[in-house]
């Protein structure tokens, strides 16, 4: 998280705000989304449920975007 957002350019799909000095967010998963300042997201969501374990070891994690003009 604070690698990626460390230019300005990138903030993550949970919505949560770079500090500085830069923290651990409240979502500790392993998975992330990131955009550019041209991306909105809405809706985040992650997965665990029996399904989505069958499948990987992975939660699912999911957004809407919107590209901003």
């Amino acid at each position: 998280f604070c690698f990626f957002t460390a230019s300005g350019l990138l903030h993550s799909a949970t919505g949560e705000p770079r500090r500085e000095p830069c923290q651990d967010p409240a979502y500790d998963g392993i998975d992330w989304i990131f955009g550019t300042t041209e991306v909105a997201f809405s809706g985040w969501d992650v997965r665990r449920d029996d399904d989505v374990r069958a499948a990987s070891d992975h939660p699912l994690v999911t957004v809407n975007l919107r590209f901003q003009r």
